[in-house]
């Protein structure tokens, strides 16, 4: 190997630029850093010797320990990747060239860590999240005081069969629907309700068609507030998204900046007092 040949001999570092997302990293030696008089040289140099430090540990450690922090390692590097997906659009901007702009929440990112993005590029890319931000965008089934059910509750009427409101595919079980009935039965008699099962029967998801019969059979849009584990949070959005696809919902959780974002763009309609979850 040639030395000299710096283009396939030298270390280069994946950098992650200050002020831009994920997908603008550039591959950079420790030579063109220092030509663009870059700042932060100090987070290079504690890398470097996190590195080394693990080369070391590497020397002297068990099979088990190396096992172990090698699935860390995978565990991270996929939550790494996992950065360069748009979670949502949360907002659109046109620039006065006629061309549009898209404010990008990441997948695994608080909303502080948003990005405003080309449009085209978002659209090349993440098309479905251009739509679903349109639909949110003129979608007229949004929370409204005038909805008939929060003056009147309605008969309870038992769903004998699978909803027809629930997407191909998707089927509850015989005590799912138990569940579902006797949610809908307490809510037309305003009566408060504990639901208790075993772990792992599906609470969660009795729940979430019980909120998406009152949205789909009943017209009433919300707004609803589910206040759940941090630890299950994933898991209540995966769910949201699999079983109720047509509910708006935000997730409002972060630091001080992330929940000033979401209440910016995220709880009403520029103008208006109209809720848009």
């Amino acid at each position: 190997v040639d030395e000299n040949d710096l283009a396939n001999t030298e270390t280069q570092y994946l950098i992650k630029w200050k002020g831009w997302s994920y997908i603008h990293n550039t591959w950079e030696s420790e030579t063109t850093l220092r030509e663009q008089k870059v700042k932060g040289m100090k987070k290079l140099d504690n890398f470097v010797k996190k590195e080394q430090d693990i080369d070391y540990w590497r020397r002297y450690a068990g099979p088990e320990d190396i096992d172990y922090f090698e699935c860390q390692l995978e565990l991270q590097n996929d939550l790494l990747k996992s950065y360069n997906n748009v979670d949502r659009i949360i907002a659109r901007n046109e620039k006065p060239d006629g061309m549009s702009e898209y404010l990008c929440k990441w997948q695994s990112l608080p909303y502080a860590e948003a990005t405003w993005e080309d449009g085209s590029l978002v659209q090349r890319k993440w098309q479905r999240c251009v739509e679903q931000y349109e639909e949110r965008e003129i979608s007229k089934c949004t929370p409204s005081r005038h909805c008939k059910v929060l003056k009147y509750r309605p008969k309870f009427y038992k769903i004998r069969y699978q909803p027809d409101f629930l997407s191909d595919g998707l089927t509850l079980r015989d005590y799912q629907m138990d569940g579902l009935n006797w949610l809908l039965h307490s809510w037309c008699k305003e009566n408060s309700v504990i639901l208790a099962d075993e772990m792992g029967l599906g609470k969660t998801i009795q729940t979430i068609c019980f909120l998406y019969s009152l949205f789909k059979v009943h017209h009433l849009y919300g707004p609803y507030l589910c206040v759940v584990p941090l630890s299950t949070m994933t898991a209540w959005q995966r769910e949201f998204d699999l079983w109720a696809p047509d509910m708006n919902v935000v997730t409002y959780l972060g630091d001080v900046k992330s929940r000033e974002m979401i209440r910016q763009y995220e709880w009403q309609f520029d103008g208006s007092k109209r809720l848009k979850f």
